[in-house]
């Protein structure tokens, strides 16, 4: 991996900010314990460096861990359409459930599973496999 200079706002109880040579490894681990992981059961992660290094801000990326109780749970980052054509792209319900995938769609299936911003829940970024079901794996 190559290092780079960076620099990580830490944000646990403190606003420092942490300026070192840091592996983009380094920032995927900082951002998943600071913004996605927060609360989370012991899980095992599963994770894209790429799509991860557009999460700007400092706001949690939402996740609610009170009802997963094993399997399975994806977090999607927002992209446009053409990004999501050279990828894939979630089709959720009304409730934010993944009801379908589609690897490298056409562009008229990709944009009717646009968000009400006019994004699309990319397909990238981050699993979490529970203890149970990664321990299930061959």
């Amino acid at each position: 991996f190559s290092c780079i200079p960076g620099i990580w706002n830490v944000n646990e109880g403190s606003h420092l900010a942490v300026t070192a040579i840091m592996c983009h490894i380094d920032f995927l681990l900082c951002l998943l314990e600071q913004r996605v992981c927060v609360g989370s059961p012991r899980v095992v992660w599963v994770c894209s460096s790429d799509m991860m290094l557009f999460v700007g801000g400092q706001e949690q990326i939402g996740q609610d861990w009170s009802s997963f109780s094993g399997g399975v749970r994806a977090v999607a980052i927002p992209g446009t359409v053409d990004y999501a054509l050279r990828h894939g792209v979630y089709k959720l319900d009304a409730e934010g459930q993944v009801c379908d995938i589609f690897y490298r769609g056409e562009r008229s299936t990709v944009e009717a599973c646009a968000l009400p911003d006019g994004n699309v829940p990319v397909v990238r970024p981050s699993l979490s496999l529970s203890l149970f079901f990664s321990l299930s794996l061959p």
